[in-house]
């Protein structure tokens, strides 16, 4: 094993001025934080399991090395590759053992432009629905049933849920509002605060179409009045042609590439 610490050393080695380089590895992690790693003369793979998924990282001026080195990463290992669209070396992942598993599209939207009233039928009538104080902020007891609803819905592979003791500090940065029935979840709203940015990271709505849609609204009127936010911005599946057809946020070009090996 070694340390994120040593890890950036190793790229630093592989860097030379000038070389075009390729990465998806964009460092958040404590430099504690431990990874396997093997390495080439212009080529670094490193990975650690993240709630039970191997997440793969690189960094690479030499995509033919690049093919070799990942062949040696686990079964089953996830590569995310954000940047501009269709800017991810396909060739290289795939020829290392992994195939393309899904794209994701980045859509952003500024709160002026969503503070007009809809002209479509249905978003005019969700509109005159609204019901601001249908919901509340989670609480910690309601974290292992949000948890639970998380494994359920959402793909381990592509989607980042986060862990259970993540969840918890979320909840405690109130940034998670649900609608229950009795003891049960029937709606929710996970969200992260980024400065003046909003990221709508997940939704779940067993409910009527009105309940996510009021969470969401009063989620934005608070933030906006309260800590100043600008911009909402979320990630959709290029497969999920109907999310995409009903939403009309600006598309930045910006994709997460997934690859599972």
């Amino acid at each position: 094993m070694s340390s994120l610490h040593e890890v950036m050393q190793q790229i630093t080695k592989c860097r030379k001025a000038g070389e075009v380089s390729y990465s998806n590895f964009y460092p958040g992690e404590s430099m504690d934080t431990e990874y396997q790693m093997t390495a080439g003369e212009k080529t670094v793979v490193f990975w650690r399991k993240k709630e039970g998924v191997f997440r793969v990282y690189f960094h690479t001026a030499d995509l033919e090395e690049l093919k070799v080195l990942l062949k040696e990463t686990p079964e089953h290992a996830v590569i995310d590759y954000l940047c501009r669209e269709g800017a991810a070396p396909f060739g290289a992942i795939e020829e290392g053992g992994y195939h393309h598993y899904a794209t994701y599209l980045k859509r952003q939207i500024q709160v002026e432009a969503e503070e007009k009233v809809p002209e479509g039928k249905m978003a005019k009538l969700l509109y005159d629905m609204y019901q601001p104080d249908c919901a509340k902020y989670a609480v910690e007891s309601d974290v292992p049933q949000i948890y639970e609803l998380l494994l359920e819905n959402f793909d381990l592979q592509a989607d980042h849920i986060p862990s259970e003791d993540d969840l918890l500090q979320i909840v405690k940065e109130k940034e998670v509002m649900i609608y229950k029935i009795g003891d049960k979840i029937e709606c929710f709203f996970i969200y992260r605060r980024e400065g003046k940015k909003l990221y709508c990271a997940f939704s779940y709505n067993h409910a009527s179409a009105d309940i996510l849609y009021s969470i969401e609204r009063r989620v934005k009127e608070i933030e906006y009045e309260e800590n100043g936010i600008k911009m909402h911005y979320a990630w959709f599946n290029a497969e999920n042609k109907k999310a995409l057809r009903r939403n009309a946020w600006k598309d930045t070009k910006i994709r997460d590439y997934i690859f599972v090996k």
